[in-house]
């Protein structure tokens, strides 16, 4: 009786208007803005609007749900997901989806989110059951202006293709068994051609994937691209990862989320071929195996009239608009197998993951001497355990790995709930410059993991219903060379962001970051080096005015000090978001004057559908966009951007092939989505 007069309670709460601007789009875009964007400066987006919009349109039954449903939620902690499970388990299937309010940590922000990807199905079926759907997308995308790389009226110099950027999307799910996944993409400059002989036919880039799911003991089936993430991803990393920012506690995991299709634009670091995923009671094994041709640099050379080919380097941006992309198209080939066996219960999961890398062509880097310790040869092996155990309200999660040339990796955390509103979290890593793991991608300051060690901290305090405050430090070191860099160095990074806000009507953060570390002062003198300090001051206020019309501040201030100078840079921007029955209009306009590159700001920008733009601003200028959504007809939906940016302290914008002779450069995207 008593639960259910609090339910009465709840859903009265409920029926306030402060609900009433939620919709799928917007939902989204702040779990992007405030659980995600303030991570790496350009953080890859791409594959968690794509989840967080597939379980908006199929909603998971809360009294169905399963934890690794749950962890699919980057803004849903352990401790959260365990409270969940244990209030579902103790008072059985819930009545409403307000309910979940009343599970310590659960907070009516957090209802705003989790109501439009939860449901409750009227039938006893168990599972989620996924309806017929679809949906075709078409994207057109060009710069307006004319750039130097197409100024050229030959094919052996500068792009060979137009600069319009063409991408097509195919989605199909059938049931709650079978999905179905197709992208077509050109790039600007890249030509749409039948070239076999380089393994183009037609769209320079073409991804696809089947995945089965639930058939018998096979949990999963993957056919065509798919990824892979188990433990804390130092021997198989793959899909979204937060990384350090404003998330102090959630970012220094990795969810074993196993096997999962990629829908991804990128064009490396997935995998192309079969794997399963077979459920044998507490154990699951899943095999996997795949080949491709990725692109890569090559070197022939000829002694004694024997001819030699080798590698010095993977190319991965995907580009393929000049000669010399074209020539790094496809050069290697690509062999991988493996597996992973993994036991978990309620507390505990523990699992052995071997992943064997065979290539048809010799690595062979180059001879700088910080390149002396990366990857050599044709074949790399690497095995790793990893454990993760809840006790109490303590989350320890850790992985060690061993790669063929005997170079070792070890990360350990744990995450500790001290109350409903305090978290704290702690990493360590220590990968041997010796460590080769060609597809881990762990926590780390840089891109790869291997010649670094740190220590993270990370505090997360909730003070009320309306005040939190995110804290972190990290420590680290690279015990030898990296790039630019003249030897062992070491840097650290600090960052403080306090938040306010009151139900839908007005939020407020302030957010001061800085890092200290040592780089090559490439303007003065390619042979010096320094250590330098990158401040970032960053506030920004959100309010919720009128129905249907929403205003947003946000300035940012960035102070870069050498020891011999120092420069500064800021950014100014509102943004104004509009919406009237099925039309909505988003618009900003932002000043922005740094010193140079040096001193850039990075500020997100809302972009088409499932797409996501993330710039730098450097120098003195102003930047608009509008962008229009609006029905063309039934199930199909138009959404235009046009965005500009006038430089005020030049006349040439961009350099090499990129190049505008103006002030001035514009951007058109045109997006199309027909739901079937």
């Amino acid at each position: 009786m008593i639960r259910k007069i609090l339910l009465y309670l709840l859903l009265l709460i409920a029926a306030t208007p402060a609900f009433t601007q939620s919709d799928k789009e917007h939902s989204i875009d702040k779990i992007l803005e405030e659980y995600i964007l303030q991570q790496a400066e350009n953080p890859d987006l791409e594959m968690l609007y794509e989840t967080m919009q597939s379980i908006y349109e199929n909603p998971l039954d809360i009294n169905t749900i399963t934890k690794e449903d749950l962890e699919q939620f980057a803004f849903l902690t352990p401790s959260q997901i365990d409270n969940f499970l244990a209030y579902r388990s103790t008072y059985g299937p819930f009545l409403s989806i307000y309910e979940l309010q009343v599970i310590p940590g659960f907070d009516i922000e957090l209802l705003q989110l989790l109501k439009h990807f939860f449901t409750i199905k009227k039938n006893k079926i168990s599972g989620s059951h996924i309806e017929n759907s679809g949906y075709v997308m078409l994207i057109y995308q060009r710069v307006l202006e004319k750039q130097k790389g197409y100024s050229y009226d030959n094919d052996s110099t500068g792009y060979l293709g137009s600069p319009d950027q063409l991408q097509i999307r195919i989605k199909k799910l059938i049931s709650d068994k079978y999905r179905f996944h197709m992208l077509l993409d050109k790039d600007p400059g890249e030509r749409i051609i039948w070239m076999p002989e380089k393994h183009q036919y037609l769209f320079d880039f073409i991804s696809a994937n089947l995945s089965i799911y639930r058939l018998g003991k096979i949990n999963r089936l993957m056919i065509g691209d798919y990824q892979l993430q188990f433990g804390q991803g130092l021997t198989a990393g793959g899909g979204f990862f937060l990384g350090k920012g404003s998330e102090t506690i959630l970012s220094v995991r990795r969810v074993h989320s196993g096997l999962m299709p990629y829908s991804s634009s990128s064009e490396y670091g997935f995998y192309r071929g079969l794997a399963l995923e077979l459920q044998l009671q507490k154990f699951k094994l899943t095999p996997f195996i795949s080949f491709q041709r990725p692109d890569a640099t090559q070197v022939i050379t000829t002694i004694n009239s024997k001819t030699d080919t080798s590698i010095t380097s993977i190319y991965t941006s995907g580009l393929h608009r000049t000669q010399n992309e074209i020539s790094k198209r496809k050069n290697q080939s690509e062999f991988i197998s493996g597996t992973n066996v993994s036991y978990s219960n309620q507390d505990l999961q523990a699992g052995v993951t071997m992943l064997y890398t065979k290539f048809k062509y010799d690595f062979i880097p180059s001879d700088k001497y910080y390149q002396r310790y990366q990857f050599k040869g044709n074949s790399n092996f690497v095995i790793s355990t990893d454990i993760t155990y809840r006790w109490n309200n303590l989350y320890f999660f850790s992985e060690a790995a061993i790669s063929q040339s005997k170079g070792k990796g070890i990360l350990a955390g744990a995450i500790a709930s001290l109350s409903s509103h305090i978290d704290l979290s702690l990493v360590y890593r220590n990968y041997d410059k010796t460590f080769h793991s060609l597809r881990g991608k762990g926590f780390s300051e840089s891109a790869e993991l291997n010649n670094e060690k740190g220590l993270y901290m990370g505090f997360k305090a909730k003070i009320n219903s309306k005040w939190n405050v995110f804290l972190y430090s990290d420590f680290y070191k690279f015990p030898w060379m990296k790039y630019k860099l003249p030897g062992p160095t070491q840097g650290r990074e600090y960052m403080g962001r306090i938040s306010y806000s009151i139900r839908k009507k007005f939020s407020l953060y302030g957010q001061y970051k800085s890092k200290y570390s040592t780089a090559m002062l490439s303007e003065i003198n390619s042979t010096q080096f320094s250590n330098w300090k990158r401040e970032l001051f960053q506030v920004q206020a959100e309010i919720l005015s009128v129905p249907n019309l929403i205003l947003k501040s946000t300035g940012a201030y960035a102070i870069v000090s050498f020891p011999s100078y120092t420069e500064k840079g800021f950014i100014l921007s509102q943004d104004a978001e509009v919406k009237y029955r099925k039309v909505r209009l988003t618009a900003r306009v932002a000043l922005f004057e740094t010193e140079s590159y040096d001193s850039r700001v990075y500020l997100y920008e809302k972009d088409l559908y499932m797409s996501f733009y993330f710039p730098s601003y450097s120098g003195t200028g102003i930047r608009n966009y509008i962008i229009l959504q609006m029905p063309l007809f039934h199930k199909t939906d138009l959404r235009i951007k046009f965005a500009r940016t006038r430089y005020l302290d030049r006349e040439l914008i961009g350099s090499g092939y990129e190049e505008i002779q103006s002030s001035v450069k514009r951007d058109l995207k045109i997006q199309i989505t027909s739901k079937f």
